[in-house]
């Protein structure tokens, strides 16, 4: 487990990722435990609070940014800012609510310069589905 604060540009109360379980070359598993707190949480009708659908977004891009910036700092000695630059099928199998600990996949599908696509996979710890998705990333240099 490594803490992914060193590897996004992301600040408190803006950090949707935690730690990064599991780091290989082409893919990732990050984990953020869900604070009521978090400015991308809700509260329903009933009172429940509920992580936001652009709380989830946020959360896998983050665990995107933790990914590319491990590589980048390790070889290039800093972290760059990144944008979503792409998200496509997107599908939301259900909202989780604070309290719950999200585990992510991530997949590098392709990188071509400055662009970085991936494949993602969010479930809550007891392995129910969350979201699935395939996004683009792009990096900051200038």
């Amino acid at each position: 487990m490594t803490d992914a604060l060193q590897f996004i540009p992301q600040r408190e109360p803006f950090v949707m990722v935690d730690s990064v379980e599991i780091l290989c070359q082409d893919k990732c598993t990050s984990r953020f435990a869900i604070p009521e707190e978090s400015p991308l949480c809700c509260v329903t009708e009933s009172g429940t609070v509920t992580f936001s659908v652009p709380g989830i977004i946020e959360h896998i891009a983050q665990s995107v940014a933790a990914f590319v910036g491990e590589s980048t700092l390790r070889i290039e000695g800093r972290v760059y800012p990144g944008y979503i630059g792409e998200i496509k099928d997107f599908v939301l199998s259900r909202i989780p609510v604070a309290g719950q600990t999200l585990d992510t996949d991530i997949a590098i599908t392709a990188v071509v310069d400055r662009v970085t696509a991936i494949s993602a996979s969010c479930r809550t710890d007891d392995g129910t589905q969350v979201a699935s998705l395939k996004m683009k990333i792009s990096l900051d240099k200038s």
